[in-house]
This record gives C-alpha cells, structure tokens and sequence, in this order.
C-alpha cells in the first residue's frame, strides 16, 4: 500500500507540472492560426537574389496532422515591379500542437516588400494523422496485458495490483491532457491492458 500511495503521489505531481506548462502554450479549438513572427529580407548581389526568411508561431488546433501549407504572397521588387508567388512548407505538422515554423524562399531580384494574400491548409487524413499511434497503444497494450497474466499466474498480486494502477493513471493523463481522438485508443488500449486483471478479479470471487 505504501509504495502505491506514493507511486499515486508522484503522478499527482507530475500532471501538475504538466498543466503549468501546457498551459502556456494552448492552442484554438478546432482552428489553426499562422502569427507571423518575423520576416527577414537578405539581398545577394552576386546572384541578383533575395533570401526571404520566415518564422511564424503555429497553433493547429484541429485534430488532423497539417501535410502542406501554401502561402499566396506577392513581392514588391525595388523597380516597383510585383510578383505573385505560391510557397509550400511540406515538412509534417502535428494536431492540436504549437509549433515554430521556419523557411527561406528564394526570388530572383531585390525584393522591396512580401505581402502575405492567402494560406490554405492541407489537412492529412485519419489514418496518416493516428496510424502509428493506434498501432504503438495496442502493441503496448498487449505486451503489458501479457505481462499482467503471467504476474497473476505466479500469483504475485500485489505487483499486478501496482500494474494495473499504473495503465489506469496513464489512462487518466491522456483523458486530460491530449486529444480526445488520442484519448479514444489510449481507453480501448487500457481495456485490452487491463484484461487478466479484471479476469482474475472476477474469477477469485
């Protein structure tokens, strides 16, 4: 009893620790927002280039990953000459997250001024977003749920008890702080997890 009740403190604390610090960095409900930051203008003589670097503060608050971001910006050059433009950011950005976003375009000519027109967010769909997540819960579900049946089986209750407490505070976590689509798997993965223990529970009585 002892070591539970200070394993339950310990989890106490850190989920407290984790609020302070998620709590920073919200993200909107069901939106995404690009705050640019800064943009940072580089002209190399040399080439007849300008180097445009970009960094925005990205909160994705759906519940998908972002697979692209293109960005509609038109560049005014010193001859007063204009140009639109279409950059895309390729690189993976994860759900419900705030996340820096960097990148350098490259235009031919000395730019003047960038403009920012349009974004449009190309949304990855379920399986890319979860796919790996899904399958690492129930991979991990099975191998404690095997674990949790051999312990019970050596009769070494009191280590399935402290087990079984510790999948269900995990449980507990993920129903506060991630995602609900997260939270979904990490539920059914608890289940499976908890198997043998609820098993021989009900067969002992």
């Amino acid at each position: 009893m002892k070591i539970l009740k200070r394993l339950f403190i310990a989890i106490l604390l850190i989920f407290t620790l984790c609020s302070l610090f998620t709590s920073c960095t919200a993200v909107p409900e069901d939106e995404i927002q690009a705050n640019l930051i800064t943009i940072k203008k580089t002209y190399k003589r040399d080439t007849n280039e300008t180097e445009i670097f970009f960094l925005y503060d990205l909160l994705n608050g759906k519940e998908r990953s972002i697979e692209k971001i293109e960005i509609d910006v038109i560049v005014t050059f010193t001859d007063n000459s204009t140009q639109n433009y279409t950059i895309e950011y390729t690189e993976y950005i994860d759900y419900s997250r705030s996340s820096p976003l960097t990148f350098t375009f490259i235009v031919d000519g000395r730019a003047e001024e960038i403009n920012i027109l349009e974004y449009r967010f190309i949304l990855a769909d379920y399986w890319q977003t979860f796919g790996g997540f899904i399958i690492s819960v129930l991979i991990t579900s099975i191998i404690v749920a095997v674990v949790l049946y051999l312990l019970a089986m050596a009769e070494m209750y009191n280590m399935v008890s402290v087990g079984s407490a510790c999948v269900v505070l995990v449980c507990i976590f993920f129903l506060i702080f991630a995602p609900f689509a997260q939270s979904l798997y990490v539920i059914i993965g608890t289940v499976i997890a908890l198997a043998p223990y609820i098993y021989f529970k009900i067969t002992d009585n």
